[in-house]
């Protein structure tokens, strides 16, 4: 479904990024650093600092994935964040705001 959105919407971070996630949850790493090695730095979207979070995240890294979101706060403000955080939520990788962290 992502895909075929993003043939209408080619430049659309929020595809690309939840395309990403999906080649990284399903741990083909391969596709997922190629897809990683496109990101856009420069963008009006956090894209790049959550895609290098997700990476970290993906392979246990949370202090990396924390820098990465860390660096992407300091670009963006936070209202830019909240669709892209709100996935790390619903994975499981971060907590939501007011919520204890899983186990």
């Amino acid at each position: 479904m992502f895909e075929k959105l993003l043939e209408v919407f080619p430049k659309n971070d929020l595809l690309k990024f939840r395309i990403y996630l999906t080649h990284l949850l399903e741990k083909n790493d391969a596709v997922a650093a190629e897809q990683l090695e496109k990101m856009p730095f420069l963008s009006d979207t956090p894209v790049y600092y959550y895609a290098n979070a997700a990476w970290a995240f993906a392979h246990g890294k949370t202090d990396d994935a924390k820098t990465w979101l860390s660096r992407g706060y300091d670009v963006f403000p936070p209202a830019r964040h909240m669709n892209f955080i709100d996935v790390f939520y619903d994975i499981g990788w971060m907590p939501r705001p007011g919520e204890a962290k899983p186990e």
